[in-house]
């Protein structure tokens, strides 16, 4: 008799399993898929950061489909934003000094994961022919890979 039970209620378990997979089928196909472009395209502005003196925003923003990074005064349009990297691919992250005259951001070469250290000034000028300022490697080794761990004030 007991068998006789447990054989019942698992055969009512696998018909109520059965309906409902069936049901998620159903309504599975009748929602559309949301576009991959919305989870793993680039933002159009992240990782916005405020200079220490409070007069320039910097961010990331897509340049030719890499992240770079930009800056702007604060009170002005982003339309007025200038590029201060040309990068070739994705930056891990980058910060401003504490007296606010540069900003520090780690970049390897071609994907060799050997990183250096680079500063750009937001307040350079560009380069002749060039429409971003300076970039300094800080770091010119080939085969270290240099990390930030800690910054002296």
């Amino acid at each position: 008799m007991k068998s006789l039970i447990y054989l019942l209620a698992f055969s009512c378990l696998f018909t109520v399993n059965l309906n409902s997979q069936t049901k998620l089928n159903q309504t599975a196909t009748s929602v559309p898929l949301i576009d991959r472009s919305i989870f793993f395209d680039n933002p159009e502005i992240s990782d916005g950061k405020l200079s220490p003196d409070g007069k320039y925003i910097s961010f990331m923003k897509s340049y030719n489909g890499i992240l770079n990074i930009w800056i702007k005064k604060f009170d002005e349009p982003f339309e007025k934003a200038r590029r201060l990297t040309n990068l070739e691919r994705p930056l891990a992250g980058y910060f401003w000094t504490d007296d606010g005259k540069h900003i520090i951001y780690a970049k390897d070469k071609g994907g060799n994961e050997n990183y250096n250290i680079y500063s750009v000034s937001p307040s350079a000028g560009n380069l002749a022919g060039q429409d971003i300022p300076e970039n300094r490697n800080l770091t010119p080794f080939d085969d270290a890979r240099i990390e930030i761990f800690l910054v002296s004030k």
